[in-house]
């Protein structure tokens, strides 16, 4: 079987997948804690590369299809790899959706009619979901290209913020807060309950193995260093966001990135910071419709889910009832259908 997805595709991919769009609200929220949501983002950040780690052993030992799914299944069995498998498959398509919903969200900032209109924001992010799913439909080739580009592209808002804060902000005079008063312990549970949540999405890099190129190698190393790139990201980013919008300011913004960009970019700012936000929504449901048609396939191959989800079309690509195409057991105890 040809695999089409080496390092830089299988890191976008880990990357893409963790920032996706409610990174941007996060300055809003961590604002009550100033200077010390920096702890928090470093925090969660070195529990995130010990589960990567972890990934990267299991995926290093055991390279199937199917990520924690696979691992699950074969230390623990059919029962408990299928409650996970399906847990696991479901927030997947749960995430695609409200995805889907936040690009319209951003959208409205450009086409204000569709805030309007419930029905024509609903179609726009049907009509989204249908483009993701087309170019999966079209191969994994195709995924990790769309999977990279975006990545690079929506780190660019991110990086613009991080280093305007560096040279035109202050976060010397950004006071370190602890808003209810908690002891050290519960400031920083507090802070790593909001934080650690951005970090979700790095196991996609897992679940396509047998479309990585030299998966032992390929995804231990693209786990670890998505997560590294993801919180460098996260740590810059929302250092820059505060050095330039004054916390009583960022606490009430509706769009704090926006807000930040202004800054250094003018009224421009708030559009560059609204098209990263829908490039990053994008690659995010990118990469969970790959993930998802590829956890299902899995577990299809497993003989947990109906048979007719794990078949390929001609293309190589995942989809649901969409032709038989070739089906490759490289799951466990796996047979020809």
């Amino acid at each position: 079987m040809s695999r089409s997805i080496g390092f830089w595709r299988c890191w976008a991919l880990v990357v893409g997948s963790m920032i996706g769009s409610g990174v941007f609200m996060l300055p809003a929220v961590l604002a009550p804690y100033g200077k010390y949501s920096v702890l928090g983002w470093l925090i969660s950040g070195g529990g995130t590369i010990l589960i990567a780690l972890t990934l990267g052993s299991l995926a290093s030992r055991s390279p199937h299809l199917g990520g924690p799914y696979a691992y699950v299944r074969e230390a623990f069995g059919e029962i408990p790899g299928f409650y996970v498998g399906w847990g696991h498959w479901i927030s997947y398509v749960l995430a695609t959706a409200s995805i889907a919903v936040a690009f319209v969200g951003y959208l409205v900032f450009f086409l204000p009619m569709i805030g309007s209109d419930p029905a024509l924001a609903g179609g726009v992010a049907i009509v989204l979901i249908w483009i993701t799913t087309g170019v999966n439909i079209s191969g994994v080739g195709s995924v990790g290209v769309l999977q990279l580009v975006t990545t690079l592209l929506k780190l660019l808002p991110l990086f613009i913020v991080a280093i305007g804060g560096i040279f035109l902000g202050d976060f010397q005079s950004v006071p370190a807060k602890n808003p209810e008063d908690q002891s050290f312990l519960m400031l920083i549970a507090s802070m790593v309950m909001i934080t650690m949540w951005a970090y979700t999405g790095i196991e996609n890099g897992s679940v396509p193995a047998d479309d990585v190129i030299d998966p032992e190698r390929t995804i231990p190393r693209a786990l670890l260093f998505g997560t590294l790139t993801g919180t460098a990201i996260y740590v810059a980013a929302g250092i820059g966001v505060m050095a330039l919008v004054p916390l009583d300011d960022l606490g009430n913004s509706t769009a704090p990135f926006a807000d930040a960009a202004v800054y250094i970019l003018g009224t421009v700012g708030a559009s560059v910071v609204a098209v990263g936000a829908m490039i990053s929504t994008l690659g995010a449901m990118n990469g969970n419709t790959l993930a998802a048609g590829m956890l299902s396939r899995a577990i299809s191959l497993d003989r947990l889910f109906p048979i007719q989800m794990g078949r390929l079309n001609g293309r190589g690509g995942t989809s649901i009832f969409f032709g038989a195409g070739r089906v490759n057991c490289v799951s466990i105890d796996c047979h020809e259908f």
